[in-house]
């Protein structure tokens, strides 16, 4: 009789401490759960971030950071999509239209370190081989649509990323460097990494947004859901994050 009673309590215990084990893994797994995004992947957050561009009009803030101060300057009367998700900006080289930024190289890009950007585009219209859907810091960090694939700039080195592009598809592209490795890396709807190593550069230059410049020829004819300027490396998760549509609450 004494060895059944302590049966039962060892077993009263063990059960106890079943129930509290998978309790503790079930908290456990919705904190996990905290950091993830609705799509798949995880944000990156803000910690790292130096600006952030929605190309939403829809309050009239088409020309706004919505994370730093580098408000954007309209170039011609670029145009805005607000019906439907996503939102976006629209370039157009006809009208000699898209944005620029004079000082947002100052603080991203401008002296030796890691950082990445993330943006994300459509071509239409007549959108040619070699257009620049973002260039920056002298073209040391730009993306430009090219009828091999989508060619990437970070640290004044280059990669052409085999994804060919084609007119109303979106594409986001992510391009990091590390300075520390002297490599590039560019991936294009987070697949197809493509990377080589150099010396990397840096320097200033303003920013341009479905542009290279502000003369006759230089606008592009792209749409703009996104574009995102960090400091720092992204995770895979990070990359995964941004394969779709985001906005700046989205971080």
């Amino acid at each position: 009789m004494a060895q059944l009673v302590k049966t039962v309590k060892s077993l009263a215990i063990a059960s106890v401490k079943t129930a509290d084990d998978l309790a503790i893994a079930s908290v456990s797994t919705i904190k996990g759960l905290d950091n993830t995004a609705a799509g798949g992947g995880t944000s990156p957050g803000t910690t790292n971030l130096v600006s952030w561009y929605d190309f939403n009009n829809n309050s009239g803030n088409g020309l706004v950071d919505s994370h730093g101060i580098y408000t954007l300057s309209a170039s011609g009367v670029p145009t805005y999509q607000t019906a439907a998700s996503p939102e976006y900006g629209i370039a157009s080289d006809s009208g000699n239209d898209g944005w620029t930024q004079a000082d947002l190289d100052n603080n991203w890009h401008f002296t030796s370190g890691d950082y990445w950007m993330v943006v994300r585009f459509q071509g239409y219209g007549a959108i040619l081989n070699q257009d620049r859907i973002f260039d920056s810091n002298n073209s040391r960090a730009r993306v430009r649509w090219l009828s091999n694939g989508v060619a990437v700039n970070m640290g004044d080195l280059v990669v052409t990323v085999p994804d060919i592009p084609t007119t109303g598809n979106w594409y986001t592209a992510i391009g990091q460097i590390d300075d520390t490795a002297g490599e590039i890396k560019a991936w294009v709807d987070n697949a197809n990494e493509t990377s080589t190593t150099g010396t990397p550069t840096y320097g200033g230059g303003t920013s341009c947004f479905g542009c290279k410049g502000t003369g006759a020829g230089d606008f592009t004819d792209c749409w703009l859901d996104y574009i995102g300027l960090f400091t720092g490396l992204p995770t895979a998760d990070n990359r995964l994050f941004f394969n779709q549509t985001r906005q700046y609450s989205d971080l």
